[in-house]
């Protein structure tokens, strides 16, 4: 039996005893009830681009309008960036699961057959933040506009990776809920739309950031709302 002395294995990181010593990392507790309101992201393997052009984006479109009437759910924003993307999403049954194994599958199917690849598109599983929707639904929705213009896609927000056009046009068809959005910024349209135009030209927390930018499962809420939650049945 090999033996460590706890000073030395306070300073190893924990990717060591995986690999080397054989160790199995549970999966991330996932949050599933109705009415939540996650941040979603999923990575390309090997940060390898998974949208080359404006045609991709729009079967990723189609993709979610097929998910949205097979597990209805709300998409108040998007970004959809070379080698990763953003979601809003708030379900209307716990199906989170379901609606991104969907997605990624379909996706996978029409990229890979596209460019003449095969195996995973995907780096890993998606990554979900519960989001506290009425203290942090603005801050959520704004990180995702400002990706494309913080990576240097863009420098205006109104652009076609994001779904921010769609909060200013109001097309009729579309695949973002940005009435139901701009219904939670204010009581009234004339103010929910001030409110929306204001969000995105303030400075944003920096802490802040880097939670909704950390690549884990992870709760952006309060002490009340992550002791509510602890009641919630989880679902892996």
């Amino acid at each position: 039996m090999l033996y460590y002395p706890k000073r030395c294995l306070k300073k190893v990181p924990v990717t060591f005893f995986v690999t080397f010593l054989g160790w199995n990392m549970p999966r991330p507790h996932r949050i599933f009830f109705p009415g939540a309101l996650y941040h979603v992201t999923s990575r390309g393997n090997n940060k390898e681009n998974i949208f080359k052009n404006r045609a991709d984006h729009q079967y990723y479109f189609e993709v979610l309008a097929e998910a949205k009437k097979l597990f209805p759910f709300k998409l108040y924003s998007y970004a959809l960036m070379p080698n990763h993307m953003h979601l809003l999403i708030e379900t209307v049954g716990p199906d989170l699961g379901k609606i991104m194994k969907f997605v990624n599958y379909r996706y996978t199917i029409f990229f890979n057959k596209k460019y003449s690849r095969s195996g995973h598109l995907f780096g890993s599983r998606y990554y979900c933040k519960i989001i506290q929707k009425d203290k942090y639904f603005s801050s959520v929705l704004r990180y995702i506009h400002l990706n494309p213009v913080k990576a240097g896609l863009s420098k205006s927000l109104n652009c076609s990776w994001s779904s921010y056009g769609a909060y200013i046009l109001k097309p009729d068809k579309s695949i973002v809920d940005y009435k139901s959005a701009l219904e939670l910024l204010g009581d009234c349209d004339m103010f929910a739309k001030k409110k929306f135009a204001a969000l995105h030209i303030c400075d944003f927390d920096e802490k802040l950031w880097k939670k909704f930018e950390s690549p884990r499962n992870c709760v952006v809420g309060d002490k009340k709302f992550k002791n509510y939650l602890k009641k919630v049945p989880v679902t892996f």
